[in-house]
This record gives C-alpha cells, sequence and structure tokens, in this order.
C-alpha cells in the first residue's frame, strides 16, 4: 500500500473516532485511533511517511471531527514529528518503545489540542483535562498501539513489496 492508496483507512479510522469511539468512552477518555495509527505508521516507516500521514490524518480527523480545520493537523504532526525525531524508525518486533511512544504522543497531541481550544475561545480546564482525558487516553493507546503496529506492518509490507515490484 501505497503513500496514496493507503490514506482511505486513515479517513476509516477518523470516521471510527468520531462516531463509534465515542459510545464506549470512560468519562471524557477513549482511543484515539487516527493518533494511534499515524504513530504506528511512522514507526514502521519513517519520519518522511509519518508526518504526512499526520498532516492528512489531522485533517480528516478535524473535517469528521468538527473542529477547526488544522488544529488537530497541527497537533498530530507535531506529536508524530516529537516522537519520530526522539524514537525513529523501529523493527516491528519491538515491543518496549511503541507503547511508550503512544503514551507520549497522547500526552502531546491532546495537550497541545486542549492549549489551542483555549487559544480559540472554549475554555478547557487544562489539569482536568490532563488527569481526567489525557492520562486514560494514553493508557489506553498504550495498549491499542501493538496491535495496531502489526496491522500497519503488514501494509507497510505491502507497500514495499509493491514499490520494489516483487
Amino acid at each position: 500500500m501505497g503513500r496514496y492508496s493507503s490514506l482511505p483507512i486513515l479517513f476509516i479510522l477518523a470516521i471510527i473516532q468520531s462516531t463509534i469511539i465515542p459510545e464506549f468512552r470512560i468519562g471524557g477518555a477513549g482511543f484515539d485511533l487516527v493518533l494511534v495509527a499515524v504513530i504506528a505508521w511512522m514507526l514502521l516507516t519513517g519520519m518522511r511517511e509519518g508526518l504526512f500521514w499526520a498532516v492528512v490524518g489531522g485533517i480528516m480527523h478535524d473535517l469528521v471531527g468538527g473542529h477547526i480545520l488544522g488544529m488537530s493537523s497541527f497537533a498530530l504532526t507535531l506529536a508524530a514529528g516529537l516522537i519520530g525525531m526522539f524514537v525513529g524508525e523501529i523493527g516491528r518486533g519491538n515491543l518496549l518503545i511503541p507503547p511508550l511512544a503512544a503514551a507520549a504522543a497522547t500526552f502531546i497531541f491532546q495537550g497541545t489540542m486542549i492549549v489551542l481550544f483555549n487559544v480559540f475561545g472554549q475554555s478547557v480546564p487544562i489539569f482536568y483535562a490532563l488527569m481526567n482525558t489525557t492520562l486514560p487516553s494514553a493508557l489506553y493507546n498504550m495498549g491499542l498501539i501493538l496491535p495496531m503496529i502489526w496491522i500497519m506492518g503488514r501494509f507497510a509490507r505491502s507497500a514495499r513489496t509493491r514499490s520494489l515490484g516483487v
């Protein structure tokens, strides 16, 4: 699956994120499917592909979720970029780094979104949101990242095989 042919995955995840996941939230916390998919893709394919997915996934997240266009894209690109800078590309067999990267990315992404919501006039209590939404979401995302790595690893392997002409 190449750069552009993999984009429907992000669109489907953004729709699921906005329609189904809110039904399964505990308190204000839930899985961040788009964030976890972007981080998994970046860990498997590298910074360049991960940032591309972050920009596109963020725009889709904004369009489907009803946010100000560009907010999620900025926060997701910041989270993916920082994780990519400090972690880089990893092998599919790594079981320690992905959950830690998912937790860190959750705090970066949601922390940035909280700040942006406050900047754009939606009052969000920062400490309350971090403790009651971001922390539990980070734990959920830590559990989701390894299955997502496995799924995205299949797509990444398929993309490499096609690009090599095999």
